[in-house]
């Protein structure tokens, strides 16, 4: 196979790789971990104050799944721009 040929294949197939991988560590290990779709909400209503706030995102697991049998750890970010 002509060297030109070979560069042109893999300057084609590695985005395409990287692009599945990446694709994969942010959609699929989520669902994976939380059994259901979509994993990651956004909260719409004030329904849930004072504890979660409207906007704020939040990860739904399945209670009957089996992979998650450790403490859930939560880290809270907080960003004030005004």
């Amino acid at each position: 196979m002509d060297d030109d040929l070979k560069k042109y294949i893999i300057d084609i197939i590695e985005p395409a790789l990287h692009f599945i991988l990446i694709f994969t560590l942010i959609i699929g290990v989520p669902f994976f971990i939380s059994g259901v779709w979509p994993p990651f909400v956004s909260i719409l209503s004030e329904s849930m104050e004072p504890n979660i706030d409207t906007g704020d995102m939040v990860f739904i697991v399945d209670n009957d799944s089996q992979i998650l049998q450790a403490p859930l750890l939560v880290f809270v970010l907080s960003l004030h721009l005004f």
